[in-house]
């Protein structure tokens, strides 16, 4: 549903799918996602999914939170947005929308298509010339 790509300059990228919600970020033991770098508070921000499918961010009591380096206290996200916590950038984006396999439906098809044919054929040494 949901991808969170952590830019930290002392790691590397670190990406995160995010499936339920509210989803809490803080350095604490109860956040879904903790973080380690200077700046993080035990509970720092929060992800709502609102009513409306649309995300929110919320800042947590005094705790600062950029959004696309501008400071937000409760703002909805957009995929691509850069949320700021701290030292560390978070990357919001929507998941693509996982592909389903349709090779029994490509079979049918072709199974039609060579049924049709051999009607057709059937039906021309059948009918009197």
């Amino acid at each position: 549903m949901v991808h969170l790509e952590i830019l930290e300059k002392e790691t590397a990228v670190d990406r995160r799918d995010v499936e339920s919600f509210p989803f809490s970020i803080g350095r604490g033991a109860q956040a879904h996602l903790r973080l380690k770098s200077p700046g993080i508070w035990d509970h720092h921000a929060e992800i709502h999914l609102q009513s409306s499918h649309a995300f929110h961010l919320h800042a947590v009591g005094d705790a600062i939170v950029t959004l696309n380096d501008e400071p937000v206290d409760k703002v909805p996200l957009r995929n691509g947005d850069l949320i700021g916590l701290g030292s560390v950038k978070i990357r919001f984006g929507l998941r693509a929308a996982p592909s389903r396999p349709f090779l029994w439906r490509e079979r049918l098809t072709w199974i039609g298509i060579g049924l049709l044919c051999l009607g057709q054929v059937a039906l021309i040494y059948w009918l009197p010339g």
